[in-house]
């Protein structure tokens, strides 16, 4: 029974390639070498089909994408010309804007302290 779980632990190795995560891939395939070399087709099954294993990287490579979505949305709005024209003119207005009242405060300090004499 080693020569066929050895067999069936090769055939069955090619299927894992689908497994989307290559640390639980990696791992299953030796767990699958390992229990071929026993001869227990039982043993090498149950290792296969293993639903905890199945919904991790079915739930894992779900986060994935939905991680590489936002930061792919998040690099959009970065390199948008539109969106950066718009912060630009908006961070100068609002330099202007302190420029300004910096000015007039020291224009009304200098002409208050020349009115009263201070």
């Amino acid at each position: 029974l080693v020569g066929l779980c050895a067999w069936a632990g090769m055939r069955i190795e090619v299927m894992l390639d689908v497994i989307h995560n290559r640390v639980i891939r990696k791992r299953l395939k030796q767990q699958l070498r390992r229990l071929a070399a026993s001869g227990n087709m039982y043993d090498v099954l149950t290792a296969i089909i293993n639903s905890d294993v199945s919904y991790r990287d079915h739930e894992g490579f779900a986060r994935a994408i939905a991680l590489h979505q936002i930061n792919n949305d998040r690099m959009e709005l970065l390199t948008n010309e539109a969106i950066l024209d718009y912060k630009a003119k908006r961070a100068g207005g609002k330099m202007a804007m302190i420029i300004s009242y910096i000015a007039l405060a020291i224009t009304s300090y200098i002409t208050l302290t020349d009115m009263f004499g201070i």
